[in-house]
């Protein structure tokens, strides 16, 4: 792949940090969640599958995302990076 570092393998090859999918219940929202960016970080925090777990448990996506950012900086040095 051009530009890939080698050895490199990135969010996408790890499952629940480059995307995610999930229907938890018949009364919950069915959640799909797809990042880019800087993979080291997102494989982390698992960003994909925290963010859908967040959005069918809160409901509103725009909450959800925004506390999980706000935690993730919390507890992580320097947070996610966007890329």
């Amino acid at each position: 792949v051009l530009l890939k570092v080698p050895g490199r393998v990135g969010q996408a090859g790890v499952y629940g940090c480059g995307c995610w999918a999930a229907n938890l219940s018949c009364n919950s929202p069915a959640v799909a969640c797809s990042t880019s960016g800087a993979g080291e970080d997102l494989i982390k925090c698992m960003l994909a599958r925290s963010f859908a777990d967040a959005v069918a448990h809160e409901g509103a996506p725009d909450e959800a995302v925004r506390r999980l950012l706000q935690d993730v900086a919390a507890t992580r040095p320097g947070g996610v990076q966007a890329g």
